[in-house]
């Protein structure tokens, strides 16, 4: 958090010029809670070095030449305007967010019972990808509006969570065709263990949802913690139903075309549950404002061995 009044530094002053694009001194003054002469004095050394002009706008290019600590300084802090720079998009990413939440929870009631659900989910997806296209024409021009290295960091973590969101639905749609070609999958024996893992996966999506949607540090952390803990039991429900299937497709050859099926669908629940876990690492980044931990894939995870599939 800037300081104000007496303790206000020239970072708070330059943030309030950014943000606010005040006209005069006096503006800045009394936004920032100090004297006209106090903006002044902190703000002189910049006019003689043309990094800020007397019609009070900053030149980050001259800010970041001559006053490089000051700059740093300033991008750290556009942290503490993500709700801001949020809200000219949250009713795109609400928008976005139901439709999603509403694919994923129609392709599983499509592949237990309804496969006519099918082309309702396919035409959802449409505004999804329109709806991504709004969000991604905005937050490319973040950092015009606040113009520091930081903005690029914001505005590359909303872009990557708007693509999770948009391939959620992606994902919903190839569960959604396997139901419209094949039918339901609900008389196999590994059913149960299939619905199991989509159910988990379609609350862990809830989950990160509601945490991005929170921007709070305490909720993004606890949300955190419970899909990286629901991930471990969709893998493995993923991992039994596909056994299941196998011993099943054995005893029963005609039904071998559906091994087929529940390898898409499990392949699509993993991926949806990957997703949200990205979301939420995406929006701890966001909120705590610091890199989040990249631990190398060692393995491509597989549901179905390839030679039976």
């Amino acid at each position: 958090m800037y300081p104000r009044g007496r303790k206000a530094t020239l970072a708070a002053i330059l943030r309030t010029i950014l943000k606010d694009q005040p006209s005069t001194q006096k503006e800045i003054a009394e936004k920032v809670g100090v004297s006209r002469r106090y903006v002044t004095e902190l703000l002189q050394p910049l006019m003689e070095k043309g990094a800020v002009f007397r019609t009070y706008a900053v030149d980050m290019t001259k800010l970041r030449r001559h006053f490089p600590e000051l700059f740093e300084e300033l991008g750290r802090h556009i942290y503490e305007d993500i709700e801001s720079h949020l809200e000219s998009v949250r009713p795109y990413f609400e928008r976005m967010i139901d439709l999603t939440e509403s694919q994923v929870e129609s392709a599983i009631l499509a592949i237990e019972e309804d496969p006519s659900l099918a082309q309702k989910i396919v035409k959802m997806d449409e505004e999804v990808n329109r709806l991504d296209e709004e969000i991604r024409l905005y937050v490319r021009a973040l950092p015009t509006f606040h113009p520091c290295e930081e903005a690029g960091k914001v505005s590359t973590l909303l872009l990557e969570i708007s693509h999770c969101i948009e391939r959620i639905g992606d994902y919903a749609c190839n569960i959604a065709e396997v139901a419209d070609r094949i039918g339901t999958l609900s008389d196999l024996g590994c059913w149960e263990e299939l619905k199991e893992a989509a159910e988990r996966a379609r609350s862990m999506v809830s989950t990160s949802y509601d945490a991005f949607l929170s921007l709070s540090k305490r909720r993004v952390k606890k949300a955190a913690e419970d899909v990286y803990r629901q991930e471990e039991r969709v893998h493995d429900s993923i991992i039994k139903a596909c056994d299941d299937a196998i011993k099943e497709t054995e005893e029963f050859p005609s039904r071998a075309r559906y091994l087929f099926a529940v390898s898409r669908v499990t392949k699509d629940v993993e991926r949806i549950a990957d997703k949200a876990v990205d979301i939420v690492d995406y929006t701890r980044e966001l909120v705590e404002g610091r890199p989040r931990d990249l631990t190398p894939e060692q393995e491509v995870r597989g549901t179905i061995p390839a030679d039976t599939a």
